[in-house]
C-alpha cells in the first residue's frame, strides 16, 4: 500500500481524537463559566476571555507559522466567519447561559448536528447517509435523556435565554459549515487565529461597559482561572482541534460529537462532585455513544 494510501485515514482518527478532547474541555466549561459569571459579568468575561486568547493566538503564529500569507478572499471569508462564529455566537451564548438553566442550555445546543446536518443538505455542502442521519437522530435522543431527566423549564423567565441558545445554535452552524469551504491549504491554527482575532473587537466593545463596573479586587481567584481556563483552553486549544475535525472529518460528523457534551459534563460531575448519574441517565448516554459510533461508518 502506498504511503498516502493510509495517510488521509490516519488524519481523520488524529481529528476525531481532537473532537474527543473538544467535547471534555467544553464539557467542563459550562460549568466553568457558571461559577465564574458569578463575580465577572458575561459581557465582560467574554470580553477578557477573548481578548486574551485572540493575544495568544498571535504569539503563537508568529511563531509557529512566521510569513506565511493568504489569499485576501481567504482573509475576507475567515473574517466573516469570525463575526458570525465569535462576534454574534458567543454574545448569544453567554447571555442565553445567563438567562436560563444549564440544562435547557444543554438540550439546546445538543440540537447542534441536527441543525448542521440539515443546513449541509439543504445546501449541498455535504451529503447524509442514512447510517449518519440514524447517527444523528439517535444522539439527539441520548442528549434529551441525558439532560432532560433533571426537569426542562421552557417559557416564563427562561424564554429570553432560550431564544438566544437557538440565536446561537444557528450562529455555530453556519461557522462549522463556512469551515468546509475554506482553502485546505490553509493551517487550522491560521483559521483559528483570524476568526479569532476578528471577531474579538465587537466582543471587547460590548464588555467594556461591564469591566469598567467591576471591582476587580473584590474577584476570588478561582474566578481569574476560570477565565484563563475559558481562554486559553476552551478557546486556543478546543477552537483548533475543532477548526481541525470540521476540514478533516466534515461538519456532519464533527457536529455529532458536540452531544457528547452534556456526557463529558455528567462524568466529570460523578467524578468530581460525586453526583451519581440515574438510570435514565445511563441509557442516554448509550445512544448519544451509538450515535457517535455510527456517524463515523462510511
Amino acid at each position: 500500500m502506498h504511503p498516502t494510501d493510509t495517510a488521509a485515514p490516519r488524519r481523520a482518527t488524529a481529528a476525531e481524537i481532537g473532537l474527543l478532547a473538544v467535547v471534555f474541555i467544553w464539557g467542563a466549561n459550562f460549568s466553568i463559566t457558571k461559577a465564574t459569571l458569578e463575580y465577572v459579568p458575561p459581557l465582560a468575561f467574554t470580553a477578557l476571555r477573548f481578548g486574551i486568547a485572540a493575544v495568544a493566538l498571535i504569539a503563537l503564529l508568529r511563531v509557529l507559522e512566521p510569513g506565511i500569507k493568504i489569499a485576501r478572499s481567504t482573509f475576507i471569508r475567515l473574517s466573516v466567519l469570525g463575526i458570525v462564529g465569535n462576534s454574534l455566537y458567543q454574545p448569544a451564548f453567554i447571555l442565553g447561559l445567563d438567562n436560563t438553566s444549564a440544562t435547557n442550555s444543554a438540550v439546546i445546543i445538543g440540537s447542534l448536528p441536527g441543525v448542521v446536518a440539515l443546513l449541509a443538505w439543504i445546501s449541498r455542502i455535504e451529503k447524509l447517509t442514512r447510517l449518519m442521519m440514524i447517527g444523528i437522530a439517535t444522539g439527539l435522543a441520548g442528549v434529551f435523556l441525558v439532560v432532560a431527566s433533571n426537569g426542562v423549564e421552557l417559557g416564563g423567565s427562561t424564554t429570553l435565554g432560550d431564544l438566544l441558545m437557538v440565536a446561537a445554535v444557528f450562529c455555530w452552524a453556519l461557522y462549522t459549515l463556512g469551515l468546509r469551504k475554506v482553502d485546505p491549504a490553509v493551517s487550522p491554527l491560521r483559521v483559528t487565529t483570524v476568526t479569532t482575532v476578528m471577531g474579538t473587537p465587537v466582543l471587547i466593545a460590548l464588555g467594556i461597559p461591564e469591566s469598567l463596573a467591576i471591582d476587580w479586587q473584590a474577584v476570588p481567584q478561582f474566578a481569574y482561572w476560570g477565565v484563563v481556563y475559558a481562554s486559553l483552553i476552551s478557546v486556543v486549544v478546543a477552537y483548533y482541534f475543532w477548526n481541525t475535525g470540521v476540514r478533516r472529518v466534515g461538519a456532519s460528523r464533527s457536529s455529532i460529537y458536540s452531544c457528547l457534551i452534556p456526557l463529558a459534563a455528567l462524568v466529570m460531575a460523578w467524578a468530581f462532585l460525586k453526583e451519581s448519574p440515574t438510570p435514565v441517565q445511563l441509557i442516554g448516554a448509550a445512544l448519544v455513544i451509538t450515535g457517535v459510533l455510527l456517524t463515523r461508518r462510511r
